[in-house]
């Protein structure tokens, strides 16, 4: 009996070990998630990822080693200059989050949770594959051979009541 114990504790400790691993995302994308569109400000990206390279009036551009990512703000409340739509919110909101990747990151190599999300490869290009997860307002944009070229995360569509009714 102890040694059915013994190899039961194992598997466990086994299962544990291995899920948690794989369930890692990178740390660039948990510092991407921590911004929440619709509720953070600017000044809590720039405290995440400092200074940025260019401004706009709504936008902020930052390089990070990833890639350039694009923060971009309101206008305020239902202001036509965002491009995600327009959104009951005051001046400086994020609106989203766009990160271009120019490292090689190999989409099937890391471990994103793809649960909730949709495929779409455009008929066009058939080479693109689209990860959308509109319940969680993000986008992977997956181009030839597997490489990651862009992360993008959008208000949810929880998020719907703060649209304009225009």
């Amino acid at each position: 009996m102890k040694r059915y114990s013994i190899i039961f504790s194992s598997l466990i400790i086994f299962t544990l070990l291995c899920g948690n691993s794989s369930a890692q995302q990178p740390e660039w994308l948990n510092v991407m998630k921590k911004i929440k569109p619709l509720k953070d400000n600017r000044e809590t990206v720039r405290k995440i990822y400092g200074k940025p390279v260019l401004v706009e009036e709504n936008r902020d551009f930052f390089n990070t080693q990833e890639g350039r990512l694009v923060a971009e703000y309101s206008n305020g409340e239902c202001s036509a200059m965002n491009s995600y739509g327009l959104w009951q919110v005051t001046k400086d909101i994020v609106i989203s989050l766009s990160l271009g990747i120019t490292e090689d990151i190999k989409f099937s190599s890391n471990k994103f949770n793809l649960k909730g999300f949709r495929l779409t490869v455009p008929n066009d290009t058939p080479q693109l594959k689209i990860y959308t997860n509109n319940k969680l307002g993000m986008r992977y944009v997956v181009q030839f051979r597997d490489f990651l070229s862009d992360v993008d995360i959008e208000p949810s569509r929880a998020e719907s009541n703060l649209r304009c009714k225009n």
